[in-house]
């Protein structure tokens, strides 16, 4: 007859055999995880670092090309604004190497500079009632105005006339230049950089504009952007990336029939950008008003360049 004790041991015995088993397969399992754990970890740093090898390549690539568009825009331009009197405004915060070359397109371009109109973000906001009082307080001014009823577009025209009369254009209306710009000033509408003496005799007068893009989501600054038309031949640029809102197809859908005023070329923060939009200031000034770029509302890419 089997006793208790013989029992104890085989319960003792099973158990411990249970267990070594327990942790002789958790141990296998733990080894096997912690092994393919380990070789993903491995992957993933190789893989990492191949990534930071390819994008640092791709990185130096796409400087050297901006250094080669940059070279080219130049050679594209050359001899395009020959005897033409431009003025640059800026709206919102367009990066200094874009105002710096542009303005060097510019003289290549065979174009004299009048000067750096930058419009301050706080002025371009706000209700222009006060200022229009002012300005049509002064009657040579309220006769250039005549009927126009958008604010923002008086601003534009009186602006635009004062700094071509400033150059040596002619004065049709007798304004006051210094009283007008002393108005503009009073409201802290602008700061003025390379300002060029008279110009004699005066070139045709015309404006490029480079607005900084994602500042048209305000509603206040795309209704003065719009209203940039004078009877100057003007050209906008638009400024921005690929993140930025309004896209560069709402952007050109937001100046509605404004529009036809203006030739507007939607990538300008580029080089190839900035030098079509030269091209197309070519030909605003004889008349002919195109959207260029690379979103899907516009009408080509750039001008076609002629042979002559």
């Amino acid at each position: 007859m089997i006793n208790f004790r013989y029992h104890l041991i085989s319960i003792i015995a099973i158990f411990l055999a249970l267990g070594i088993g327990v942790v002789m397969g958790s141990t296998v399992i733990d080894r096997a995880i912690v092994d393919g754990l380990k070789n993903r970890i491995d992957t993933a740093e190789k893989n990492s670092i191949e990534r930071k090898v390819e994008n640092e390549q791709l990185k130096n690539t796409l400087q050297g090309i901006t250094s080669q568009d940059t070279v080219l825009a130049a050679h594209t331009v050359k001899g395009s604004l020959t005897n033409q009197t431009l003025f640059v405004y800026t709206v919102g915060d367009v990066p200094d190497n874009v105002k710096v070359e542009t303005r060097e397109l510019l003289a290549v371009a065979g174009a004299r500079l009048g000067s750096e109109v930058n419009f301050k973000q706080d002025f371009v906001q706000s209700d222009k009632q006060k200022i229009v009082k002012d300005l049509r307080s002064i009657p040579s001014v309220k006769s250039l105005i005549g009927d126009e009823k958008n604010l923002d577009n008086e601003v534009s025209k009186t602006l635009a006339e004062a700094l071509s009369i400033r150059a040596g254009g002619p004065n049709d209306f007798a304004i006051p230049v210094d009283e007008v710009l002393a108005v503009f000033d009073k409201y802290k509408a602008f700061s003025e950089q390379e300002q060029a003496g008279s110009f004699d005799p005066i070139q045709q007068v015309s404006y490029v504009v480079l607005v900084n893009r994602s500042n048209l989501s305000n509603k206040a600054t795309n209704e003065f952007v719009t209203h940039l038309n004078s009877k100057f031949p003007t050209s906008i640029g638009l400024v921005g990336s690929e993140k930025d809102l309004p896209t560069r197809s709402n952007a050109i859908k937001g100046f509605g029939d404004q529009i036809k005023f203006f030739s507007l070329v939607d990538n300008a923060e580029a080089p190839s950008g900035r030098s079509t939009l030269l091209l197309a200031h070519a030909g605003t000034i004889t008349g002919v008003n195109k959207v260029y770029g690379v979103s899907d509302e516009v009408s080509s890419p750039a001008p076609e360049l002629t042979s002559s």
